[in-house]
């Protein structure tokens, strides 16, 4: 366990070596987040759909159009009613590591994006917590306002997120505000 985190942390010092190199190539955003959970089963309960958020990523760049992203997300909480277990507020957050894939568009200054990675994420529901490492995709697009400030939209998506049962699949959309170094 301890190698495998050696490793990771040596191929992100690696990743990231030449990020700080570049000019711009450093920035940290951050975003409001609408997020919609949906219960896998139905027979196991109810779920409250829409919760409102934030999240805060670091990140940098690694290519002329590749990213590697850190991010803290907080979901929000919403009412959770589970047969056999009880009803009470659910809360859901995480924090991740991403690969975003950007590609300049017609439009100068938009860029349409891709993200891929992996969250760890937790539900929280009365004295329970349930956690667990889950894929992370989303797509976008950011228009650069000026050389140190852009904003954007995404849409994300998170199967199964916190492992809990019954399974949750969470939807989200970001509306970022970023700060480009």
């Amino acid at each position: 366990m301890k190698s495998s985190r050696f490793a990771l942390a040596a191929l992100l010092s690696l990743a990231l070596a030449p990020a700080f190199a570049q000019d711009n190539g450093m920035y940290v955003s951050v975003s409001g987040v609408a997020s919609g959970a949906t219960l896998t089963s139905t027979e196991a309960g109810t779920l409250g759909k829409r919760a409102s958020g934030y999240d805060l990523t670091l990140g940098g760049a690694i290519g002329e159009n590749v990213a590697f992203e850190a991010t803290w997300a907080d979901f929000g909480s919403r009412p959770l009613s589970v047969a056999g277990v009880g009803s009470g507020e659910m809360t859901a957050r995480g924090y991740g590591l991403h690969f975003v894939f950007s590609q300049p568009v017609i439009v100068p200054g938009l860029t349409a994006f891709v993200r891929a990675g992996f969250m760890h994420t937790e539900i929280e529901s009365g004295s329970k917590t349930f956690g667990a490492k889950v894929p992370s995709v989303g797509i976008g697009a950011e228009y650069r306002l000026n050389p140190d400030l852009s904003v954007g939209v995404s849409y994300g998506r998170l199967n199964r997120f916190g492992r809990a049962t019954p399974a949750l699949d969470l939807d989200y959309t970001r509306v970022s505000l970023k700060y480009h170094f």
